[in-house]
């Protein structure tokens, strides 16, 4: 019960309060937030899955199709035309190892439209993954989509650390994505 008022008096102090619930366990219900509609509707909120383990360092920022070359200078234009509605970019750590994870989480109109983005950003140099979903892995980079979003996730972590710390990550957002 302690533990529940604490963090709601957290979530009132910090805004979205994910990461301190994250960090103190809090329900699930307080860590929640409604994912943007598939159906081509005005984006919403910026959510991510809850990840037991991560600590949300940062409120997410937002970029829509007005404002995306801010993120991606040079690179806005080919995301754009693939109808994409919104990007919710994360920074995460992990509580374990204390290295962190950037998730870049893309929102577009249809899951042909996430397909071809993960082709279209696929590196050479990378591998595929062992999964029931679509993923690549290329140094401290996992990409991989989902109905009609695609994420890629990024970490500082050195390279044993990155493959584990990625793969969990990975499955942590798959079980959880929606």
């Amino acid at each position: 019960m302690r533990r529940t008022a604490v963090c709601g008096a957290l979530l009132g102090l910090l805004g979205c309060g994910l990461g301190a619930c994250l960090l103190l366990g809090c329900p699930p219900k307080a860590a929640q937030v409604s994912l943007p509609p598939a159906d081509g509707g005005a984006a919403g909120a910026c959510t991510l899955p809850r990840l037991n383990g991560f600590l949300v360092l940062r409120a997410p920022d937002r970029y829509t199709s007005a404002n995306l070359w801010e993120y991606l200078d040079g690179g806005a234009e080919q995301i754009i035309e693939l109808r994409m509605q919104q990007l919710c970019v994360y920074d995460l750590r992990d509580l374990e190892s204390g290295a962190e994870v950037r998730a870049e989480i893309y929102t577009l109109a249809a899951a042909d439209d996430a397909r071809r983005l993960f082709a279209l950003w696929k590196m050479e140099n990378g591998e595929a993954i062992a999964s029931p979903r679509p993923a690549w892995r290329a140094g401290n980079t996992l990409s991989f989509y989902q109905d009609h979003r695609y994420v890629r996730l990024y970490t500082n972590a050195e390279a044993i650390d990155a493959t584990r710390l990625l793969q969990r990550t990975f499955e942590l957002i798959c079980a959880n994505l929606g």
